[in-house]
């Protein structure tokens, strides 16, 4: 599993098809670093997802592919339409600076 997978993850889980306002670059095959509100290390592993403002919805998900995102420090999802608890697995993203 790859970031780019636990990415599409939260996705498909928040309404990303359907909702999101922002999604550009999303599914492509260039670095996950061109897609909308992501940044990448040297190593193209993601330390900061950006997505304030966008409509994601429903809740996050508990999933073994969020964990992947080992390398993340920023993780911003305010002022979206998000439900339920921060989930357990984020408690295993041992970089997580802010929330």
């Amino acid at each position: 599993m790859s970031d780019r997978d636990a990415l599409l993850c939260l996705y498909e889980h928040t309404g990303g098809s359907r909702r999101w306002t922002r999604k550009d670059e999303w599914f492509r095959q260039e670095s996950v670093n061109t897609w909308y509100g992501v940044k990448t290390d040297e190593g193209g592993h993601v330390f900061s997802l950006e997505l304030s403002e966008n409509r994601l919805m429903g809740e996050l998900p508990d999933s073994n592919r969020l964990r992947r995102l080992v390398n993340i420090q920023i993780l911003s999802l305010e002022s979206n339409l998000l439900t339920g608890p921060v989930p357990k697995s984020f408690a295993l993203m041992q970089n997580l600076r802010f929330l």
